[in-house]
């Protein structure tokens, strides 16, 4: 069996960073959560895109295409991360040299996350001063406290990159005496798989000594690795997962497969490999530590209830036996009396103690026994149907009795306590396992749906399955008439100052009335029309080869401008109103808005507004009420969140009234 790869190398990281730093720098870090020692931080990029970046002092770091079940409060660490860097905007990311130590910087902040020795995750403020880490800690080569300059690890072993062959072959020969793949992991800051690759396709042997080989083979070898690494960084790369007996055990870029490995699965860029194994793994680790705290915590309850079941069986024992002694004592009650006032006659003639004790245990009672009189203490001890117990010979015989009595049932008082203390316990163990039970959920609960290009406009689809696209501001009408209106497309515009843009993306294909109804209704319903409470309003539509955003000569466009060319189609008292629907879609609520037609065929629950008197934020409130309600009683058993935020984004400007819920 290979072994298994717990964490990203060098080289890795530095491919990941060439491959991810142009997809999320520039993006802004709206959220932090914490699993474990596990972090993931969501990332807005320019585009309006979620992507969640992991980073995991222990693994490594890399963008992940799944969802996590998070927890509802975040720890201590995860919080004070959010305090200093949600809203900020990542800046840059880079490795330091050719090592296992990375740099995000999130403002004028940097986090480091290192993965070496027990890995750490480190704040720096804009002076390179630690604020807080995951890990603090004294060392000799360097200290993780709060104040104290930050000072990455020592290097272990030089950057190929930056090194000379001169350099390169002055330091393996002073290993001439150590194989060569010991002595160029300890020269190099590379991975064995890549050192490994280079000597298997060389055809030297991993057991060659250094002093065995060749100036020419260790030209080719430093000439190899070079070139690999720069392979390697020429993004992008393929990943490959490798599995032993279908059990992946490794995730390399492309260019490191080794001919001999014996199972490999490809992928399309080397992050989405390194997602899909190391995502994997720490599902895998959680779940087991998830397991194992589970048991270690259930075991401690269990040697918690074991005491308590013992000392309850152990006082119940000593109670029923006091009470035994107690019962027998009062049934001879006369007969000590009299032994009583027999000591107190002996001790008053001024016998010495030795012959009182003398006298006193030859005075036998059938079923008790007297064992000893110590007179200094004034105790008589006595064995009862097996029991041994003390009187105190200054009280009286009753007053002896009664303290028997007391002590049985203190006792079965501290019974009753521990059985309380048992229920407690029990109930403990009980709360524990369904804890469990709800925990057995994946810790993976599902992928995070990739948003499509035109889920930053007002959009949908039509009843005759056209996509609709509107924009939201001056911006958005630019950069759809700009970037995404094509000839052949039809575009809509309500006759008002004030109105979205609205494309029917037609793919050169015929549009049907229907279709065209519904993109007018979409344009007179977000325009300014709504806001000053219309019912109806006229909407003209042209090809989209008649608009152009260059005006005639000597004439300007503000933003969000453009010029029609030739004859509008006009589309008289077209009606204001538009339907906000839900539907369910692998498990999540999916919110949809537009014209009454086309969301009845999309959706399940749907409710239809027009121009009104209700103010948009108490219109989003009822609607989410609604749709909860909805929700709830269809699928008691769905986890129902609907932000109003989300619902109001979908509202036009102004109030409205239902028509109908």
């Amino acid at each position: 069996m290979m072994t298994k790869k717990l964490s990203l190398s060098a080289l890795d990281m530095a491919v990941l960073i060439a491959e991810i730093k142009p997809i999320i720098v520039g993006s802004y870090l709206s959220k932090i959560y914490q699993i474990d020692e596990v972090f993931i931080f969501r990332l807005i990029t320019a585009n309006g895109d979620r992507r969640d970046l992991i980073m995991s002092p222990k693994h490594g770091f890399w963008l992940t295409k799944y969802k996590f079940k998070v927890p509802e409060i975040p720890p201590a660490f995860c919080q004070q991360l959010r305090r200093k860097l949600i809203r900020l905007k990542l800046i840059d990311i880079k490795q330091h040299d050719l090592d296992r130590v990375v740099f995000f910087k999130f403002g004028n902040y940097t986090l480091v996350l290192e993965v070496v020795r027990e890995g750490n995750l480190i704040l720096l403020d804009e002076n390179s001063r630690i604020l807080f880490a995951l890990r603090y800690m004294k060392m000799r080569d360097r200290d993780v406290l709060p104040g104290v300059e930050y000072k990455p690890p020592p290097l272990r072993g030089a950057n190929i990159l930056e090194l000379t062959f001169e350099d390169f072959m002055e330091a393996i020969k002073e290993l001439s005496n150590s194989k060569i793949t010991f002595a160029l992991l300890k020269v190099l800051a590379l991975p064995r798989d890549s050192v490994e690759f280079v000597l298997s396709k060389l055809g030297i042997s991993y057991r060659s000594k250094v002093g065995s080989l060749n100036y020419e083979q260790l030209r080719a070898i430093y000439d190899e690795l070079v070139t690999i690494v720069k392979k390697c960084l020429n993004v992008p790369v393929q990943g490959v997962i490798v599995h032993d007996n279908g059990i992946p055990v490794k995730v390399l870029p492309y260019n490191l497969v080794i001919a001999r490995e014996p199972s490999l699965k490809l992928f399309e860029s080397f992050n989405e490999s390194i997602d899909e194994y190391f995502s994997k793994l720490i599902t895998e680790e959680l779940e087991i530590a998830k397991k194992s705290k589970f048991y270690e915590e259930l075991d401690k309850l269990n040697r918690v209830l074991d005491r308590q079941k013992r000392l309850k069986e152990e006082y119940e024992e000593k109670a029923s036996k006091l009470r035994v002694v107690a019962n027998e004592l009062y049934r001879r009650l006369h007969e000590l009396a009299k032994l009583f006032k027999e000591i107190k006659e002996l001790r008053d003639k001024g016998y010495s103690w030795d012959l009182i004790k003398q006298r006193i245990l030859e005075l036998q009672l059938d079923s008790i026994r007297i064992i000893d009189v110590n007179l200094a203490n004034n105790e008589l001890i006595m064995e009862v149907k097996g029991t041994r117990v003390s009187m105190d010979l200054r009280l009286s015989v009753g007053d002896n009795l009664s303290k028997l009595y007391d002590r049985a049932k203190t006792l079965e008082k501290k019974c009753k306590r521990i059985d309380e203390e048992m229920k407690v316990t029990l109930g403990k163990i009980e709360e524990l396992k369904k804890l469990q039970k709800i925990d057995r959920q994946e810790l993976i609960i599902g992928i995070i749906r990739k948003k499509e290009w035109y889920e930053k406009f007002r959009w949908f689809i039509s009843s005759g399955g056209f996509l609709v696209i509107a924009g939201r501001d001056a911006g958005q009408n630019e950069k759809i008439v700009r970037r995404y209106l094509e000839d052949e497309d039809v575009f809509l515009h309500a006759d008002i100052y004030g109105a979205p843009v609205v494309v029917i993306k037609t793919h050169g294909k015929q549009i049907d009335e229907t279709t065209l109804r519904e993109a007018a209704e979409f344009a007179a319903s977000f325009s300014r029309a709504w806001e000053l409470g219309f019912s109806a309003i006229d909407v003209y539509w042209v090809k989209g080869s008649q608009v152009s955003k260059s005006p005639p000569s000597g004439l300007y466009l503000p933003k969000g401008s453009f010029m029609i060319y030739g004859k509008r189609n006009y589309l008289k008292g077209v009606k204001l109103a538009v339907a906000i629907g839900i539907t369910l879609f692998n498990g999540e609520i999916k919110l949809l808005c537009g014209p009454v037609s086309s969301i009845r065929s999309h959706c399940e629950k749907y409710v239809v507004l027009a121009p009104g008197g209700m103010d948009r934020t108490e219109v989003a409130k009822r609607i989410v009420s609604i749709f909860t309600e909805y929700v709830r009683r269809k699928y008691p058993q769905a986890k129902i969140r609907i932000p109003l935020n989300d619902v109001l984004a979908l509202l036009p400007r102004g109030r409205s009234l239902f028509l109908m819920k």
